[in-house]
């Protein structure tokens, strides 16, 4: 979440079924009095709107994915609303607004240029993103930051922090395969397909329950979100079973950077060495394809992994806050 600004005046029209095309003044104080400023928000429609949305998006946020003009086109709903904000003519904001993956919980992402915060363009942003979520009966609004300014303007619009996310990542060098615990062997999902689904029912379903905030993951998300390339996802195996998995969500357009997924092992094969020897494993595989840095995230409940990554010459980069709000704001 970013930027916040002084007053704001905001039409009485400005109702949620209006609030894709509104005006808004603020007034900043100089030395020489107020200077007035519109705002004015704008959904985005056309080409050109899509594509000064991703600027905004890249300039804010470098270090994320972001789709093309024609996945965000296709990815249109009415759940979803994609904003731009222009203050005196320019567009230096821009936010969104959809469902997150916590069920009751729309997710909203105001972002604002730097030289333009501290304006109103980020309240702005966020009370629209908020009445559209509004409108399409979301009881609670979910944003993120990574910084205390972040958690600072979101708590002016009633919002407060309910988990935190650590970013660790490695540069992948020369990597060795790692020795195996006795008994325990590692093949890829592209070399038996059919241990995904046996995964998620010995493993995966209940590392994610115990995880706190971790809504519900399906057999068919499993599959379908968990797993981006087989050959990059790993299972150990013990007997005629599944006891761990670990591997990569790679990135298309982004070959040299790629996300650990779930690595998890069973309760009764922990603190045997599994699941260092799969993340190794894992490092191995990445060394050999091509990626570079590779990038893990966990969350509450996960502080015997982020010790094992901090062992394997991980190095903390960010954090992500999760902050919610009950909405109408």
């Amino acid at each position: 979440m970013a930027g916040g600004g002084p007053r704001l005046r905001i039409r009485p029209a400005a109702t949620p079924a209006v609030v894709r095309n509104v005006g808004i003044r603020s007034r900043r104080l100089t030395p020489r009095g107020y200077l007035r400023r519109m705002i004015a928000l704008r959904e985005v429609m056309t080409d050109a709107d899509y594509h000064a949305w991703r600027q905004i998006r890249l300039a804010v946020a470098p270090d994320g994915a972001v789709p093309s003009v024609a996945r965000l086109r296709a990815g249109a709903a009415p759940e979803r609303l994609l904003l731009l904000a222009t203050l005196d003519g320019e567009v230096v904001g821009a936010g969104m607004v959809g469902p997150s993956d916590q069920a009751g919980r729309a997710a909203v992402t105001p972002r604002v240029l730097p030289h333009a915060r501290r304006r109103g363009v980020g309240g702005a942003l966020l009370y629209g993103l908020a009445a559209h979520a509004t409108e399409q009966g979301f009881p609670l609004a979910l944003g993120h930051t990574d910084d205390a300014v972040g958690v600072a303007f979101g708590a002016r619009f009633g919002f407060v922090e309910v988990e935190r996310q650590a970013e660790q990542v490695r540069p992948v060098g020369v990597e060795r395969s790692p020795a195996l615990p006795a008994g325990v062997w590692i093949v890829s999902v592209a070399e038996q397909p059919h241990r995904w689904p046996e995964a998620y029912e010995s493993v995966a379903r209940g590392a994610l329950a115990g995880l706190p905030g971790q809504p519900p993951v399906t057999p068919a998300q499993w599959q379908r979100e968990w797993l981006t390339d087989p050959a990059a996802m790993f299972v150990a195996l013990a007997g005629d079973g599944v006891i761990g998995c670990a591997g990569l969500l790679t990135r298309a357009g982004h070959p040299e950077r790629a996300e650990h997924g779930l690595t998890a092992v069973r309760p009764q094969w922990r603190r045997r060495g599994v699941a260092t020897a799969l993340t190794r494993h894992t490092l191995a595989w990445a060394a050999r394809n091509g990626v570079r840095e590779v990038v893990a995230r966990t969350r509450r409940g996960g502080e015997d992994l982020r010790r094992l990554n901090e062992r394997l010459g991980y190095a903390y980069r960010a954090q992500s806050i999760a902050l919610q709000a009950p909405l109408p704001l």
